[in-house]
């Protein structure tokens, strides 16, 4: 989707809250605390559901549900003690004196390094809206509802009666517990049809239109949003590249 020129990789994301986590374990460590929080493993790069099940692999496995996800070597980052909490996003308890624990705590501070002090909250909004509209723009459109019904169509000659791809993958039967073999059997048939009417690319297509439009009109405002992403990730790289965080 062209929006996501406006959007940060699944790899700087990792970097930019790797240089976040070295610059909170420094602060922790100025504080006298012990705890240390774990790094980011590789990067999680999970394949797109925008149009529902799209891989007819996964589908003969797993039907509408999503893979198991891989463990993570991050270690648990959710068990902290209050004292924790207190240093690390600054969660004092009412009256309490703030002593030396930064304004935020120390995963404040360390976002007002990685960020700076302008963080544009309208072009981010604005990216998210532009990536929410256009796909609900496009259901609407003409040529999306007559390749849903050649989609349909397909689905009835496999025995499946649904209207859109939207409706197969939400049939409540799908929605609990494991996979059985109906739903596998419904998945694969979905993603033949989806092949066999070429409803991905013209689905992809009809939305590209759409975000290069709202693109356009909004040019300068996504631009900051560019340059404040640039900006995470050369404070970041300071950050990394610096010996002692």
């Amino acid at each position: 989707m062209p929006i996501e020129e406006y959007s940060v990789s699944p790899t700087d994301y990792t970097f930019i809250q790797n240089a976040k986590i070295a610059l909170v374990n420094k602060c922790l460590k100025d504080l006298g605390s012990d705890y240390s929080l774990p790094s980011m493993g590789d990067p999680v790069i999970q394949a797109s559901r925008r149009y529902g099940i799209m891989d007819y692999e996964t589908a003969s496995k797993y039907g509408y549900h999503m893979p198991p996800e891989e463990p993570r070597a991050d270690g648990d980052a959710n068990s902290l003690s209050a004292d924790e909490q207190r240093l690390i996003f600054g969660e004092l308890v009412k009256g309490e004196p703030r002593g030396r624990v930064p304004s935020g705590g120390c995963y404040g501070e360390a976002e007002s390094v990685i960020n700076g002090s302008n963080v544009p909250d309208s072009a981010i909004s604005f990216a998210s809206q532009v990536n929410g509209k256009s796909f609900e723009d496009s259901l609407k459109d003409p040529r999306l509802v007559k390749i849903n019904k050649k989609w349909a169509r397909c689905m009835a000659r496999e025995g499946y009666e649904y209207e859109t791809p939207m409706q197969a993958v939400s049939d409540s039967k799908f929605q609990k517990g494991d996979p059985g073999e109906e739903e596998r059997r419904v998945a694969m048939a979905d993603v033949n049809c989806k092949d066999a009417t070429s409803l991905i690319e013209i689905w992809s297509e009809i939305e590209s239109e759409r975000q290069v439009g709202m693109i356009q009109e909004n040019v300068d405002l996504l631009n900051r949003l560019k340059a404040f992403q640039n900006l995470q990730k050369r404070n970041a790289l300071k950050v990394i590249t610096t010996p002692g965080g």
